[in-house]
């Protein structure tokens, strides 16, 4: 007997990639969607204007008679459920009306799983924006998510927090995409509670109501507040504890939906092995998520189901790659990829729009790399960016420290620089003649508000394109200067979450990564029971401080008395906040790096020797290179890329994080969106030839990367020490270790006070070593040959720098 296939509508994927045996297969399609290839491999190839269930009754209903019909598929958003109403009036075989106008409806969907008792986290339908204050005042909670009920593409999807943003994303409802809005005349939102821990996408096939899971894929996204999708990977980096979560949550949606037969496209978030649902659909997923699928598993999931429908076997797995992935432009290029190893296809638009745009929505993006194999994830995100890097010849606003930027020698530093560019920063700092538009100069630096206003005026004067930053206290003024001329780069509320260190660890914890228990306070009583609840030690901090300034461990009752007596909360005017933290036992680690478009130019691991606060006591600090192969330096590598790529906003330009390894695994401590302090940018050229100084103005000025993300050389290291109060009598000029590559220390007659910030050393040196237990010796024996050759005078008496450890701590554990 010959069988009847009928599919609507859809790309070239909705056809089967296998014959079909006894099988006429019929297409029904629109104009806009048609395809030479549609139109040769199939049977009969019917068009028609615009597809309604009403339009496919009256074509299909005819057909239906003449050649009975044996089942109909459809794997197009659009028409999807236009079509289960059709094969539902017609009686044909196809999955159920009910589950696909379930997918469709994101309110429907929630009732659905609510009778069926999946767990869901606080929800509510909304018409008007009082209704979604009301609900974001009942929950409790500082922020929600609100859609509109149907729609897909993350059209009309925003983070909201304020009763203004809530007001202003309702007012701007009606002005969505009409696919956004289809089937929702009333214009009804869904306001939800934010969803803990990381999202990943799931693709099912469905026989007989089995759900099979196939495939499971990492989003990369935008972050807050619109979280619009810019690539996928697969498989997911998920563990086997987190998979059979999740594989049980999305088979426990598809039943409550009822889906019967055919693909699914389920979206979850997994927080460890807690999965919460977010929404669910009767198709294979877009973003050519079926492709990733096919390369990673070998299945075409439009053959499998339509092979279902027709009760035919299912055709054997093709063949298969490790690893897959897709990366989206943000905006159109005209440039054109030379071959890369890797690369499967790279569909670019024929022309390049003049600027990059925000994106909200999957429609805004422009065209795509899609890659295979190892590292498929770097490849296809490298590709990108190098497709659509602008060219480097725009001006910019440079701000930095001179101490950080003499470390790049003047002509250097200039060729980094396009012409016309302006620098502030608060000393001299060689550049050559005639190059910048301007250059200025603040004594304060750090606290100098004016500054803000100079950087503007700078900005518009000059028409300088973008804004570059190198320190901490940078960050938040040039994000409000590039808010101010709509430049592009970090905003003030992404910049915030690498500044105030509550919202920041609230951000890394509802992605599912470790974060050390704490709380902020605003009195002593607050204080006491943040104490008693952490338990002893823990640490006290400014929620936005710098350099372990103000930073103290709290050892017992004893001392929390002793810290109150000095007034930390009293007599201010107004309300101060400390954040207070359960101290984490365990080594203490950084990652440095630097982003651009999402992809890691530069990453960087390394242990910590000796404590922050230690070292601002008057003791020493230092660090060690890990070798790459080194099994807590790829945990705190995946960690760190966690943080940046899926945790908080991304942005382009150089960060620093901080984390312990625990007994229990990795906890996330902070991260700054600026250098690392220290000689940690002298110590990473060393270990990888590489300079993040150059790399970190490169990636800000929109220059495209140059080459594949170096590896490493070798093993560094750096030691810092502390200065003594007082008088500096004797001190070496140099250290000379043979190990040692670079080496200050400053010279005898200088007075000092006890350090507030982990920035004033006396002395530093960054050396190579062999193995971190050679990093380890040399350390020593650098403390114990400034031991020896310097001398303090603090009142009347000499002072050594005190007694160096002979073979130093590794990772003394302190929250920074």
């Amino acid at each position: 007997m010959t069988r009847h296939l009928v599919i609507i509508s859809g790309n070239d994927s909705s056809l089967p990639i296998v014959p079909l045996p006894d099988t006429t297969v019929t297409l029904v399609q629109t104009p806009d969607r048609a395809t030479d290839l549609q139109r040769t491999s199939v049977d009969r190839y019917l068009e028609v204007p615009e597809i309604t269930s009403d339009v496919l009754v009256d074509l299909l209903g005819n057909l239906h008679r003449d050649e009975p019909i044996t089942a109909l598929a459809c794997f197009l958003e659009g028409v999807i459920l236009e079509a289960a109403r059709a094969a539902d009036s017609l009686g044909l075989r196809a999955n159920p009306v009910d589950a696909v106008a379930t997918a469709k409806d994101k309110v429907r969907m929630r009732e659905a799983l609510e009778r069926a008792g999946v767990p869901q986290r606080p929800w509510r339908t909304c018409r008007t924006a009082e209704e979604v204050i009301a609900f974001r005042d009942e929950l409790g909670e500082p922020a929600i998510v609100v859609k509109p009920i149907t729609g897909a593409g993350s059209a009309g999807v925003r983070l909201v927090s304020t009763d203004d943003e809530i007001r202003d994303h309702l007012a701007q409802i009606d002005t969505l995409h009409d696919w956004a809005l289809r089937d929702n005349p009333d214009l009804l939102v869904l306001a939800e509670a934010v969803l803990p821990g990381r999202e990943v996408s799931v693709e099912a096939i469905t026989v007989d109501g089995i759900h099979e899971i196939v495939a499971v894929t990492d989003k990369i996204t935008t972050g807050p507040p619109r979280f619009v999708e810019v690539g996928h990977r697969q498989p997911a980096a998920v563990d086997a504890d987190a998979r059979e979560a999740v594989e049980r949550c999305v088979r426990a949606v598809l039943d409550a939906i009822g889906t019967r037969v055919g693909p699914s496209h389920t979206e979850v978030m997994i927080d460890g092995t807690d999965v919460w649902p977010i929404e669910t659909h009767t198709r294979f997923g877009g973003d050519q998520i079926w492709e990733l699928t096919q390369l990673t598993t070998g299945r075409h999931m439009a053959t499998e189901t339509l092979c279902a429908l027709l009760d035919l076997p299912l055709p054997a797995p093709g063949p298969r790659e490790d690893e897959a992935a897709i990366a989206f432009m943000t905006w159109s290029s005209a440039a054109e990829l030379p071959p890369t190893c890797g690369v499967v296809r790279a569909k670019i638009p024929e022309e390049r729009s003049a600027d990059a745009h925000e994106l909200l929505d999957s429609s805004g993006r422009g065209g795509y790399v899609l890659a295979a194999g190892p590292g498929s994830s770097d490849v296809a995100l490298s590709a990108v960016a190098s497709l659509q890097a602008p060219s480097n010849d725009a001006p910019i606003l440079l701000m930095g420290p001179a101490k950080v930027l003499r470390r790049i020698e003047g002509s250097r530093l200039s060729s980094l620089l396009p012409a016309g560019s302006a620098v502030i920063t608060n000393a001299d700092v060689e550049v050559e003649p005639g190059h910048l538009t301007a250059f200025v100069t603040f004594d304060d630096f750090t606290h100098d508000d004016e500054i803000a206003l100079v950087a503007s005026e700078l900005v518009e004067r000059h028409n300088l394109q973008r804004v570059a930053v190198l320190a901490e206290a940078d960050v938040l003024r040039a994000a409000q200067v590039r808010e101010r001329h709509g430049l592009p780069g970090q905003t003030p509320s992404e910049a915030l979450l690498f500044r105030d260190k509550p919202s920041m660890k609230a951000a890394v914890r509802e992605a599912g990564i470790a974060v050390a228990d704490h709380r902020v306070v605003s009195s002593a009583f607050e204080l006491v029971d943040a104490a008693e609840a952490l338990g002893f030690p823990c640490v006290v901090k400014p929620p936005n401080g710098r350099g372990s300034s103000g930073v103290e461990t709290i050892a017992d009752h004893d001392e929390l008395r002793a810290f109150l007596r000095r007034g930390p909360f009293s007599d201010r005017g107004h309300t101060v906040e400390l954040l207070v933290e359960a101290f984490q036992h365990g080594d203490q680690y950084r990652v440095d790096g630097v982003y651009q478009d999402g992809v890691p130019r530069l990453l960087s691991v390394a242990r910590y020797v000796g404590s922050h606060l230690e070292y601002l006591a008057g003791g020493y600090l230092a660090s060690v290179i890990l070798p790459e192969h080194d099994e807590d330096a790829a945990a705190m590598l995946a960690l760190a890329r966690r943080v940046m790529e899926d945790a908080l906003p991304t942005f382009d330009g150089g960060f620093h994080l901080e984390a312990f390894m625990t007994p229990d695994g990795p906890v996330f401590s902070e991260v700054g969106a600026r250098l690392g302090g220290g000689s940690i940018p002298e110590e990473i050229e060393l270990a990888y030839g590489a300079d993040i100084i150059e790399e970190t103005i490169r990636a800000q000025s929109g220059a495209p990367l140059v080459g594949e993300r170096p590896r490493q050389l070798g093993l560094a290291g750096q030691v810092h020490v502390s200065p003594r109060p007082g008088l500096l009598v004797r001190a070496p000029e140099t250290v000379s270790h043979p190990a040692v590559t670079l080496s200050e220390v400053a010279a005898p007659g200088l007075h000092y006070s006890a350090m507030s910030h982990t920035n004033a050393e006396y002395a530093r040196a960054v050396f190579g070593a062999a193995s971190v237990s050679d990093a380890r010796t040399t350390i020593g024996e650098i403390l114990a040959e400034l031991e020896a050759a310097t001398e303090w005078r603090t009142g009347d008496e000499p002072a050594s720098t005190g007694d160096a450890p002979a073979e130093p701590t590794v990772g003394q554990a302190v929250a920074l």
